[in-house]
């Protein structure tokens, strides 16, 4: 990541229970989770979008004939 100082905030709302799993998550890694979101947003800027495949947990099969 750059070295560049950090003087941007972003504010967002999340539940009490996604923040504690995440940040449980990334603290086993030995990373914040605001390390973990600016890695997050630094390689959506490398890849020009969302850094993953997003696709429903089911496949959806309607409209198709």
């Amino acid at each position: 990541m750059p070295t560049t100082a950090r003087s941007a905030e972003i504010k967002t709302r999340t539940t009490a229970q996604i923040k504690a799993d995440a940040s449980k998550i990334y603290a086993h890694w030995g990373i914040s989770l605001s390390d973990a979101i600016n890695i997050f947003l630094t390689k959506s800027i490398e890849v020009g979008g969302l850094p993953f495949d997003m696709r429903p947990s089911v496949p959806s099969f309607d409209g198709l004939e």
